[in-house]
C-alpha cells in the first residue's frame, strides 16, 4: 500500500481574484481561483487542500468553475501568488530538469531560491550575471543545527549586506525545530519571500 503524505502547502486565503496566476512557457496567463467547493483532493501520493498546492512536480490549482487542475512545473515560466513569486529554474540534476523555485532573497548580484520535493526544501544561490549556481541543492528546514552551519558557511557570504534578511533567518534557526506533524514547514526562511536586499 502506498504511503500517503499529507501536504497542505501554500494553503492560501480565499482572496485570490486576479492576484494569483501563472504564466506558462508560451506566455499565456492562467488565473488561480478559490476552491469554492471547499474540497480536499487525493492525488497519487498527496492530499491537496486549499486553493492551490505545489508538489514536487506539479502545480495543482482550481479553475473558474472550482475544478481541480494540474500543470507540470516544467511548463510554467512564473507563478505569482498573494505574497510569493516562483520562477522556473533548473534543480541541479544531471538531466537538467526545471521546476518552480520560490524566490527568497535577491541582491544586485545573487538570487536565493528554494525548491520543494519529497518532503524537503532545497536552497539554491544563483549568480544573476552568469545564470549559474554558486550553491545548489542545500537541504534545509529539517534540522536547525545543520541550518545554522549552512547559513553561516554557504548562504551568508553572498548576502552579508542584507541586514533584515540576516536578522530574520537567525531568529528562525535559533531554537531547536519542533517536528510535530507530517505537514512540511519552511522553517529556515519562515516569513521571507521575494525579499530585496536592504
Amino acid at each position: 500500500m502506498k504511503k500517503i503524505t499529507v501536504i497542505v502547502l501554500f494553503c492560501c486565503l480565499n482572496l485570490f481574484g486576479q492576484k494569483s496566476y501563472f504564466i506558462n512557457v508560451n506566455g499565456d496567463k492562467t488565473i488561480l481561483y478559490e476552491n469554492i467547493k471547499k474540497e480536499s483532493h487525493m492525488t497519487n501520493t498527496h492530499i491537496v487542500s486549499g486553493d492551490y498546492a505545489l508538489t514536487g512536480y506539479y502545480l495543482w490549482y482550481h479553475d473558474k468553475e472550482g475544478e481541480l487542475k494540474k500543470i507540470a512545473q516544467s511548463k510554467i515560466k512564473e507563478l505569482i501568488t498573494e505574497e510569493n513569486r516562483y520562477v522556473r529554474m533548473k534543480i541541479g540534476s544531471m538531466f537538467g530538469f526545471k521546476r518552480l523555485h520560490e524566490i527568497v532573497m535577491e541582491s544586485d548580484t545573487y538570487l536565493l531560491s528554494q525548491y520543494y520535493e519529497g518532503g524537503f526544501y532545497y536552497a539554491y544561490i544563483t549568480n544573476k550575471a552568469t545564470g549559474k549556481f554558486e550553491e545548489k541543492k542545500m537541504k534545509i528546514s529539517w534540522n536547525n543545527r545543520r541550518d545554522k552551519k549552512i547559513f553561516k558557511k554557504k548562504i551568508l557570504p553572498y548576502f552579508k549586506e542584507c541586514n533584515v534578511f540576516i536578522t530574520i533567518v537567525k531568529s528562525n534557526i535559533e531554537e531547536k525545530y519542533k517536528i510535530r506533524s507530517r505537514v512540511v514547514k519552511n522553517r529556515m526562511f519562515k516569513d521571507i519571500s521575494n525579499m530585496k536586499c536592504q
